[in-house]
């Protein structure tokens, strides 16, 4: 997994994300490699990550 985070870590569309963007995009990228997409919830995402709910909208 550390690869595929890798490739979008450097790519110029992510690059300019909050520490708390990247965070809820690490914990996206790890839960959907995990669970698949149809089967993450953003509560999930949001618990994994360490922030609200809201802070995915």
């Amino acid at each position: 997994m550390t690869k595929i985070i890798n490739i979008y870590t450097d790519s110029p569309e992510t690059s300019g994300l909050t520490d708390k963007q990247n965070k809820i995009f690490r914990s996206a990228i790890e839960l959907f490699s995990k669970k698949g997409y149809a089967n993450t919830s953003t509560k999930e995402i949001a618990e994994n990550a360490g922030v609200s709910e809201g802070s995915i909208f």
